[in-house]
């Protein structure tokens, strides 16, 4: 209804949610399935440069990412913190991490501090998520280093992580 009355549907809160951030961030896929439908900016950033699939990933919303990559989000789009497999990976969203994998995602982007997912994975003592990448992609991410030129087994090592 309130589409069919020409409301704005990229219309920002206070914080810089579009109806779309809100949608996905709550889970509500069909909502978000009908902005999108309607023109809603698939692309849109928040106040803090996040897009749609940032907060997607990063709540662990695999059904969201499922439907804006279908819709065209570009899976690898880049902010500060990092990709939507950054963010996915630093959060514990091991669902997330295999699903943004399993359709592409780039796993040697890093974010600002050159963590790649697999360092956060190892930072946060996230198991699970580790092994996923490291079943996936591990290989091309054991020697890249950090900011600091700590690589995932140096990480692991500070931080106690046995496995």
């Amino acid at each position: 209804m309130c589409i069919d009355n020409k409301a704005d549907i990229n219309k920002k809160s206070v914080n810089g949610d579009s109806p779309l951030h809100m949608s996905c961030c709550t889970g509500n896929t069909n909502a978000g399935r009908v902005l999108l439908e309607n023109g809603a900016n698939i692309n849109i950033t928040d106040n803090q440069g996040f897009t749609i699939i940032h907060r997607a990933a990063a709540k662990g919303s695999v059904e969201c990412c499922a439907v804006l990559l279908k819709m065209g989000a570009d899976i690898d789009t880049f902010h500060y913190c990092g990709t939507a497999l950054v963010l996915a990976s630093r959060y514990e969203q091991h669902q997330v991490v295999k699903y943004l994998l399993d359709n592409g995602a780039t796993p040697t982007i890093r974010d600002k501090m050159l963590d790649t997912c697999l360092h956060h994975a190892v930072k946060n003592g996230d198991v699970e998520t580790v092994k996923i990448i490291m079943e996936k992609c591990g290989d091309q991410l054991l020697e890249l280093k950090d900011k600091h030129e700590n690589t995932t087994l140096h990480v692991a090592a500070r931080t106690g992580n046995e496995e």
